[in-house]
């Protein structure tokens, strides 16, 4: 039987086998804060949706959008530059007839990586030009520092287009592009972020980068069945991870201050 990986499966496993075991092999469910997840989905939603409409068809998307997903007042303040942002990124890029021949929004790829591991993700955007080359583009809401290389994931995306659909890796470019990212500060100045262009960013990512990437799921895939062979899970405790981790009430290896750490050796 194979066994299939996702780019996020993938990702908590780097991040934390402890974690991975919370999620994956005890299939625990956490009842937490979704704001910022429901704010990405709703937006998300709207940018695969979008034809080029203008505001009334981004309204109506929103509109519906928030039938499904509750928005607090911090995300709703978000939502006018996330819209102004699907529209920009939709008019420069995916209307442009002279540079686009075909538009493909949100490809569900599953494909083997060999005989027993199997790759599943979603594309938000694969994009042929007249010039022969495709852009692989993912959408992200906005940029985190800790978070912001996504070689890994893009990576990925090159593998599964080209084994499902045999494109070189020569003829991929891959894009991230942040729909909640405000290119400008208050006083009208740009963001300076290096090697990003506004509200997205280029990558040039070629074969090599993906015979690493094969190797390092190879490897995952080694630790997990170790680890549940073992029943041995090696957390990896960090101050940002485990502060966001959803399973931290439940973790007994979290990340603890020094200062609390302090005040329990004291009363011990």
């Amino acid at each position: 039987m194979s066994k299939y990986y996702s780019h996020t499966k993938l990702d908590v496993a780097r991040k934390c086998m402890l974690m991975y075991k919370f999620q994956y092999v005890d299939k625990i469910k956490i009842d937490g804060d979704t704001a910022a997840s429901d704010f990405g989905s709703l937006i998300h939603g709207i940018a695969e949706e979008y034809k080029g409409g203008g505001k009334i068809e981004l309204l109506a998307l929103y509109h519906k959008g928030i039938e499904t997903y509750k928005l607090t007042d911090f995300y709703k303040a978000k939502v006018p530059l996330a819209l102004q942002n699907v529209h920009e990124y939709w008019k420069a890029i995916l209307a442009n007839e002279e540079v686009v021949k075909e538009v493909k929004h949100e490809s569900d790829i599953t494909v083997p990586l060999n005989e027993t591991l199997t790759l599943n993700g979603k594309i938000d955007i694969v994009i042929e030009q007249k010039n022969g080359r495709f852009r692989i583009v993912d959408y992200k809401t906005n940029k985190s520092n800790a978070y912001a290389n996504h070689n890994n994931q893009l990576s990925m995306y090159m593998l599964m287009l080209n084994k499902k659909y045999g494109i070189p890796y020569d003829k991929m470019d891959c894009e991230v592009v942040y729909l909640a990212m405000d290119a400008e500060n208050k006083k009208g100045d740009k963001i300076k972020n290096s090697g990003y262009d506004n509200i997205s960013k280029i990558y040039k990512l070629e074969e090599c980068d993906v015979e690493c990437l094969i190797s390092e799921i190879e490897t995952i895939d080694k630790a997990i069945e170790k680890s549940i062979a073992k029943n041995e899970w090696k957390a990896r405790p960090g101050k940002f991870a485990c502060t966001y981790c959803p399973f931290n009430p439940l973790c007994d290896k979290k990340w603890v201050p020094e200062s609390n750490l302090t005040e329990v050796k004291h009363h011990s």
